[in-house]
C-alpha cells in the first residue's frame, strides 16, 4: 500500500486532527486486524493494523496525531519510498533538506517536515533499512500536557447493591434464572454498570436473571481463549445492547451499540465523537469488576435451601462458581481486598499498603523496625551507651519475630486452603 506523505496535513487518506471514527471508517474492511492498546505515555490508546503495517496514534480528544508505518506499508515522500532507502541514504537526503534534524542512537526527527525515521541498528550498519517511518502533526509533542491516563479515558466499573435477606424459606426452581429472581426479590437497590462515566442502572430481581447467561458466556470466552473475538447480546427490561469484544492476554477492546437504556441516554452511550461507545481496558481490571457480582450470585445459587432441577441450569451454576474462583481480584469500588501493588491501564505501578491484610502490614512494620533498630543496637553496645534500653527491646523483638511470623504464615496458608 503506497501512502503519500503531505507534511503536517495528511498521510495518504488520513488527515491529521481527524476523529478516530473517521480513520476506522476508511479501514472498515480491515476491522478484524484492528488491535487497540493503551500507551505508557498517557496518550489515548493507539489503533494498530499489523497486517497493513499501520499504527495510528491519537491525541487528547481522539484526534489523529501521528501515523507510524512499517512494512508492508510503503510511505512515499517527494517521490521516494522511505522504507526502501538505506539509513545512510535517508539520513544524508534529509540532512540536506533540513540541517536541523535531531539524531539519536536509534532514529532522527525532522521537525521541518514532521517525519521521523527509526532504525535501531543503524550504528552497526549504515546500509540497514529503516524499521519504521513516523509522520506527526504540528503540536504532537505538546499533546501530552493535560491528558488524563487511559484508565480515566476508558472506564468500566460495576457497583453492586446491598442484598436484602431472603426470608421466604426454601427455593425450589427449574432454572437458575428463577432462583435469582426469587432470591433477589427483596433487594431494593439497583446495581450499576458505569460505562465511560455514564451509569446504567439495572435491577437484581428482574434484570440480572436475564443478564447472567451472556455474562457467563463472555467471561468463559475470556477464560478459555488467550486471544479472541466474540459478540455478546444483553437484553433485559432496563437496557439492551450489543458488544463486539476483542481481547488478547493484556487488553480488552469493546465496541458497543446501545439500543435501549432506561432514562433515554442511548445517544450519549453511542457517541462516536469521543468515542463513548468504545472501551480499551486492561484485561485483569475488566475481569476484576465482575467478581463481587458473581460472588453474590454464587452465594444464592449454592445456598443449602436452594434446589435447581434443570440439568442445564445445574451446569450453568457450576460455571458461575468456577468463574468467581478464577477471577483473583476485586473491582475498583471494592479495592480493600485487592493486592497492594497494582498496574494502571497506562502500565504504571501503584502501591497502597492499606489494602494489605493487617497481619501482612504488621510483618512489614516488624521488618522496618528490624532494619532501623538492629544497626543502632549493634554499633552502640556497651554499658555507657545511651541505647542500653534497646537491649531488652531487641531480645523481645527477636522472640516475637522468630515465634510469631512462622505461626502467622502457617495459619494464613491453612485458612486459604480451607476457603478454597
Amino acid at each position: 500500500m503506497e501512502i503519500e506523505i503531505i507534511p503536517y496535513q495528511q498521510v495518504g487518506a488520513f488527515h491529521f486532527n481527524a476523529l478516530r471514527s473517521q480513520s476506522r471508517e476508511i479501514l472498515i474492511d480491515h476491522y478484524d486486524d484492528l488491535y487497540c492498546h493503551a500507551r505508557t505515555d498517557g496518550k489515548a490508546p493507539d489503533d494498530t493494523y499489523a497486517k497493513l503495517g499501520l499504527e495510528f496514534i491519537y491525541t487528547k480528544y481522539n484526534r489523529l496525531g501521528a501515523v507510524e508505518m512499517s512494512a508492508p506499508a510503503n510511505p512515499i515522500f517527494q517521490g521516494k519510498s522511505l522504507l526502501k532507502m538505506s539509513w545512510g541514504e535517508l539520513y544524508v537526503w534529509f540532512q540536506q533538506m533540513d540541517p536541523e534534524i535531531e539524531v539519536s542512537d536509534k532514529d532522527f526527527i525532522s521537525y521541518k517536515f514532521g517525519i521521523s525515521a527509526f532504525a535501531p541498528t543503524k550504528n552497526e550498519d549504515l546500509n540497514v533499512l529503516p524499521t519504521s517511518i513516523t509522520v506527526f502533526e504540528t503540536n504532537f509533542f505538546q499533546q501530552k500536557i493535560g491528558i488524563p491516563t487511559p484508565e480515566l479515558l476508558n472506564s468500566f466499573l460495576i457497583h453492586v447493591p446491598y442484598l436484602e435477606t431472603y426470608e421466604k424459606g426454601k427455593i425450589d426452581a427449574q432454572t437458575h434464572h428463577e432462583v435469582l429472581n426469587q432470591a433477589f426479590e427483596p433487594t431494593r437497590e439497583n446495581a450499576f454498570w458505569i460505562w465511560n462515566q455514564l451509569p446504567i442502572a439495572f435491577s437484581y430481581s428482574t434484570d440480572l436473571p436475564q443478564l447472567i447467561d451472556p455474562i457467563v458466556e463472555l467471561l468463559t470466552a475470556l477464560k478459555q481463549q488467550p486471544e479472541g473475538k466474540t459478540t455478546i447480546h444483553f437484553d433485559c427490561p432496563s437496557f439492551a445492547c450489543e458488544w463486539i469484544v476483542k481481547w488478547n492476554t493484556t487488553y480488552v477492546l469493546i465496541d458497543a451499540e446501545w439500543m435501549r437504556v432506561t432514562g433515554g441516554f442511548e445517544a450519549a452511550l453511542n457517541d462516536q465523537t469521543l468515542p463513548t461507545h468504545q472501551l480499551t481496558l486492561l484485561k485483569k481490571e475488566f475481569l476484576a469488576e465482575w467478581k463481587v457480582l458473581l460472588q453474590q450470585c454464587v452465594s444464592v445459587l449454592t445456598a443449602k435451601q436452594v434446589s435447581v432441577s434443570d440439568v442445564n441450569a445445574k451446569s450453568r451454576v457450576k460455571e458461575v462458581v468456577a468463574l468467581e474462583k478464577w477471577i483473583p481480584n476485586f473491582g475498583k469500588f471494592y479495592s480493600e481486598t485487592q493486592q497492594w501493588i497494582t498496574t494502571t491501564a497506562d502500565g504504571r505501578k501503584t502501591v497502597n499498603l492499606m489494602t494489605l491484610a493487617k497481619w501482612k502490614l504488621a510483618l512489614i512494620i516488624l521488618f522496618v523496625l528490624a532494619v532501623v533498630l538492629l544497626p543502632i543496637y549493634y554499633f552502640n553496645r556497651g554499658e555507657d551507651s545511651p541505647f542500653w534500653a534497646l537491649d531488652g527491646i531487641i531480645r523481645v523483638f527477636l522472640v516475637v519475630l522468630v515465634v510469631t511470623v512462622p505461626i502467622t504464615l502457617v495459619t494464613a496458608r491453612w485458612l486459604r486452603k480451607r476457603k478454597s
